[in-house]
């Protein structure tokens, strides 16, 4: 699915920090981010911000559709770096030829740019597994995420790094085919 646009960046504009974020309807996203922000966060170095996704906790929530979804996700994590006095801003994302939209989290570091955060979890086989996830959000270009497990130490932040990704992950899926082939002709060789 390809990006119409990234419709809007909340800034740090409040001074007070809430508590959880809480299941059901929520104000529009602009007053929430402004009532949650902190005017003393301070963007920092990629290393830093990593450090607080990877202790960070906000993903395990479970996702239900317009009662705990994306917006909530984004805003928890939103909330926490605030807190924690790293500088950040809700990304509201709007799909191309649909009304259909996203959110996310944009922490702007002093050494890699805007790196676009995603903790909502994803559905593998009916099963919602909690994940942290580096995205990629270009106009015209569909949506690439990778774990942020995955993400080496020479992250570049660049749309190279993650065409790379891709492809890389296209040649393991050819090998594991191939592999899984090769298995089956042993098998019925016997």
């Amino acid at each position: 699915m390809k990006y119409a646009t990234l419709i809007l960046l909340l800034g740090t504009l409040a001074t007070r920090a809430a508590s959880e974020i809480q299941e059901g309807e929520l104000p529009p996203l602009p007053a929430m981010a402004a009532s949650l922000g902190s005017p003393n966060s301070q963007p920092l170095d990629w290393a830093a911000v990593r450090l607080f996704l990877e202790k960070d906790d906000s993903n395990k929530h479970a996702y239900k559709e317009n009662d705990y979804d994306c917006k909530h996700f984004s805003l928890e994590l939103y909330r926490r770096a605030q807190t924690n006095g790293i500088a950040c801003r809700v990304a509201l994302i709007q799909f191309a030829q649909t009304r259909v939209g996203h959110s996310v989290v944009c922490f702007p570091t002093t050494d890699k740019g805007d790196i676009y955060i995603d903790f909502t979890p994803i559905m593998v086989q009916g099963r919602q597994i909690a994940s942290k996830t580096v995205a990629m959000l270009a106009p015209g270009r569909a949506r690439i995420q990778v774990s942020l497990e995955q993400i080496p130490s020479e992250f570049t932040n660049d749309i190279a790094f993650f065409d790379d990704y891709i492809e890389m992950q296209t040649q393991l899926q050819s090998a594991a085919t191939l592999l899984s082939d090769s298995q089956t002709d042993l098998y019925t060789a016997s």
